[in-house]
């Protein structure tokens, strides 16, 4: 009897253990949603926590410099300047040269005429070599498909893109539109109004990733000439953008309204091709 009671006894021990287990292994499973809730508020802390210091990094170029060994973002690379002397401006695709006129003052010397001239010529789209500086309306619209160059935060972060235009050779000429954050495919439709844009002349667009504490990155460069600049009837494009990265097709959405020379007040006359009729007004 002795030996059932004690064998009774360790029975009940082991179904009571079983039970405790049982208990702590629920007790277990009902602690995995509130983990995880946990842990989604450590990543979001985290992320704050990221933008409060790059935040400070970039107002204290001090604390950026100890903690992150590097210099405030250094501003983005000038263009070349182009040399002195504008190399001659061809005619726009798909039109002849036209001739200037006897007595027109040229800084280029006339060519020879090769046959009988005629009563009307071609269509010009931009304004004569050595003409003065027009004013044009740059507008800078939209991008897309930017590299993404802040992957590596928390794997969620975007680029913050931005765009710098200049003209190419001249310094003072230089225009800056505001950073869209945590976005590949951007919209500025900033428009900016430049007085002193000539025949020769080259407009150099660069996208960068703004960042804070660390240099900005690279997202692209694209140029416009004078013959896009001054393209009949406006410039509205979308321009790839070079050095985008690999396997990136990313562009460049820009519009450019050229009114013509601010010296030429008076109508110019209608230019037509050799035996075409001139267009009623």
């Amino acid at each position: 009897a002795q030996e059932l009671e004690a064998k009774q006894r360790g029975h009940d021990q082991e179904v009571l253990q079983a039970r405790r287990e049982l208990e702590a292994t629920q007790q277990k499973a009902a602690q995995v949603p509130q983990l995880e809730a946990k842990i989604s508020k450590m990543q979001r802390d985290m992320e704050s926590q990221d933008k409060h210091w790059r935040t400070m990094f970039g107002s204290y170029n001090l604390i950026g410099n100890m903690l992150l060994g590097g210099a405030q973002a250094p501003p983005p690379p000038q263009p070349e300047p182009a040399a002195p002397s504008r190399p001659e401006v061809p005619p726009a695709s798909g039109q002849s040269e036209v001739r200037e006129s006897p007595g027109t003052a040229s800084d280029s010397e006339p060519s020879e005429p090769t046959g009988p001239p005629t009563s009307a010529a071609l269509p010009k789209t931009e304004p004569e070599q050595g003409k003065p500086p027009v004013s044009i309306t740059l507008s800078i619209v939209s991008a897309r498909g930017l590299r993404n160059a802040d992957a590596w935060i928390l794997g969620k972060g975007k680029s913050d893109p931005y765009v710098i235009c200049t003209v190419r050779g001249k310094p003072g000429t230089k225009f800056k539109t505001k950073t869209v954050d945590d976005c590949l495919d951007p919209v500025w439709n900033e428009s900016f109004d430049l007085t002193d844009f000539a025949v020769g002349d080259i407009l150099d667009f660069a996208v960068w990733d703004e960042d804070l504490g660390t240099p900005d990155d690279a997202l692209g460069t694209a140029s416009l000439t004078s013959d896009q600049v001054f393209k009949a009837g406006g410039f509205e494009e979308e321009v790839p953008l070079q050095d985008a990265g690999k396997g990136i097709d990313a562009r460049l959405l820009l519009r450019i309204q050229a009114p013509g020379s601010t010296a030429d007040a008076a109508p110019k006359p209608q230019l037509l091709r050799q035996g075409q009729q001139p267009l009623d007004e």
